[in-house]
């Protein structure tokens, strides 16, 4: 009797052993099962993130290259149109004659100047890029200017032809320059108010018998306004930077002015000026953060637009996808492991009803 009891505690004993082996075996086939949909879950969430910020970059990047393209189009247009304007003034046979001092008479000169500032005026309010146009000429004639002021200035060819813009003399096809020094100190001493940050650039042409130039400015106002309308965002950074290194930098909607921050002194600028491809897009650091870099080249004067973006900014949209996805992804994963807790006690309290009653 004794024996057949410690029998039955011994095999009572095993059964338990075996149930418990059974549910432990049950509830890992049930984890495993919860498991791997919800590890699918995951692996297609981050996939779809993987590819949206792919995509979204990569057509941040197109739209933003052909933002600066089109950009830079539009403003080689307005430098064609400065070089045929001054061509117009180049070819004027009473100007040319003015400006070489052939005509003596006082009336003459004075009607071929008054003449000549009506062209130029029309020829500014006519373009939203110029900011004014100068007529120079030897020291017996007088300045024909745009400018507001109305201020007689003696003429200044010769001593403009030592100075520094002479480079743009030399040929009379004329050239582009980032500023002229001379001529600015020049209008300076005449002009109230006058300032060089008034022009982004110039071209500077010499009349056919060396004697007087034609100055066209570009108006830095009317540049940043088509570097703003890129819309780079309050941490975008542009700028127009001339083939000399003169910079208009603009940072949201601002000019900024003597500025930290340069293009002309970051190497990645360097370097994609070397390059012969007319857009260059980098991914750079700056102030330890990651930003997508762009510029484009200029076909008409050397003449460069870059812009610089966060690629935080670039992968916002992204980042949207990426949170709700984890949100998804984190309430599938509760609602699993709550689903398989239920089944494992209602199987566990079926099991140890069943073996109950086969104990009894």
């Amino acid at each position: 009797m004794k024996l057949e009891k410690n029998r039955n505690k011994q095999q009572n004993k095993l059964d338990e052993n075996n149930r418990k082996k059974y549910l432990i075996g049950i509830k890992l086939k049930l984890i495993i099962g919860f498991l791997i949909p919800l590890i699918c879950t995951m692996l297609i969430g981050i996939g779809a993130y993987s590819l949206a910020a792919s995509g979204l970059t990569t057509n941040y990047e197109d739209s933003m290259s052909k933002a600066m393209i089109t950009a830079m189009e539009f403003l080689d247009f307005g430098f064609s149109s400065a070089v045929s304007e001054s061509e117009q003034l180049y070819y004027d046979t009473n100007l040319v004659r003015w400006a070489t001092g052939a005509i003596y008479d006082n009336w003459t000169r004075k009607e071929i100047a008054e003449r000549a500032l009506v062209d130029l005026n029309v020829k500014q309010n006519g373009n939203s890029f110029l900011a004014n146009i100068y007529i120079i000429p030897g020291d017996k004639l007088s300045v024909v200017s745009t400018y507001k002021d109305s201020v007689e200035i003696p003429g200044f060819y010769k001593e403009l032809s030592k100075s520094g813009e002479a480079v743009c003399l030399e040929t009379l096809s004329g050239d582009w320059i980032g500023t002229h020094s001379y001529i600015d100190q020049v209008l300076s001493n005449f002009y109230s108010g006058y300032s060089p940050d008034s022009y982004a650039c110039s071209y500077i042409r010499p009349m056919t018998t060396r004697r007087a130039c034609i100055v066209v400015d570009y108006s830095s106002e009317s540049i940043a306004g088509i570097l703003q309308n890129l819309g780079l965002g309050e941490q975008g950074i542009s700028a127009f930077i001339t083939a000399d290194g003169r910079e208009l930098l603009v940072q949201g909607d601002k000019i900024v002015r003597n500025g930290e921050f340069s293009f002309v002194n970051q190497p990645y600028f360097t370097t994609a000026m070397e390059e012969n491809a007319e857009t260059v897009i980098e991914y750079v650091t700056h102030q330890n953060k990651e930003y997508l870099f762009i510029i484009t080249k200029s076909h008409r004067n050397g003449a460069a637009i870059c812009g610089m973006v966060p690629v935080s900014m670039v992968r916002a949209s992204a980042d949207s996808i990426k949170n709700i996805t984890i949100l998804m992804v984190i309430v599938s994963w509760v609602i699993a492991i709550l689903a398989c807790v239920f089944i494992i006690i209602g199987i566990a309290s079926t099991i140890h009803q069943i073996s109950n009653k086969l104990r009894s």
